[in-house]
């Protein structure tokens, strides 16, 4: 009886060892594969449709509150992908950055998308210019919403600007400084063409700009959203 306890003690210890070998081994396998699953789910951006670096671009604007810092991947993209209006310098104080700021940096933003579904066929097109200074900033425009299908009866056009800048007393660190949106509200109109003029002034130190345009077109039977490219 004693021997056989003996022995079934020695089984149970090879069970227990071989068990945890196999949990070890598996663990491992799976920490094996964990990177390169990351690195098959990530997107190659260079490659990919102005429409998803758009999109890509408002999700990062929408995780951050104004003044809030920016580091990593997401500093990285905004800086490949937005519109860079000024050259932000490195370590200076906050007079430095002010004395190099470049004043009335005039820049031209060529807006223009299509879309349609069972309602409506349509496109946006038009030209924002902003000039940007040491902190005021302005941008003006004429965004053109044209109808080639449907019966409008109602516009709309929004205009969305996310600006990046210098934030913190240092003046080392990249934030985002600006986000306003700038609505026409439901107009009516049933002609099929119609203009929405943007004239507005917004503050904020930037270095790197986003603007999003969205027009709405409504009629009895629907709407339709133009989104710029």
């Amino acid at each position: 009886m004693h021997r056989r306890m003996i022995n079934l003690k020695k089984i149970f210890s090879v069970m227990s060892a071989a068990t945890l070998s196999l949990a070890l081994l598996t663990g491992s396998a799976f920490a094996a594969e964990t990177p390169s699953t990351k690195a098959s789910a990530s997107i190659d951006y260079s490659t990919v449709s102005n429409e998803m670096i758009k999109q890509k671009l408002i999700e990062i604007a929408n995780k951050y509150d104004i003044n809030e810092v920016i580091e990593g991947e997401d500093l990285e993209f905004i800086k490949t992908y937005g519109t860079r209006v000024i050259s932000v310098p490195q370590k200076t104080t906050s007079n430095q950055i002010q004395a190099k700021a470049v004043t009335d940096s005039v820049k031209t933003h060529k807006v223009k998308g299509a879309a349609d579904n069972d309602v409506f066929a349509g496109s946006i097109k038009g030209t924002l210019e902003t000039a940007l200074g040491i902190w005021q900033n302005t941008i003006e425009g004429d965004i053109t919403t044209k109808v080639t299908s449907g019966t409008p009866d109602s516009y709309k056009t929004d205009v969305r600007i996310v600006g990046y800048g210098v934030v913190g007393t240092s003046g080392t660190y990249i934030g985002k400084t600006v986000d306003e949106t700038y609505t026409s509200g439901w107009t009516k109109s049933k002609k099929k063409s119609w203009t929405y003029t943007l004239d507005r002034v917004f503050y904020g130190s930037v270095a790197y700009l986003t603007i999003d345009v969205v027009a709405s077109v409504s009629g009895e039977d629907g709407e339709l959203e133009i989104t710029s490219d």
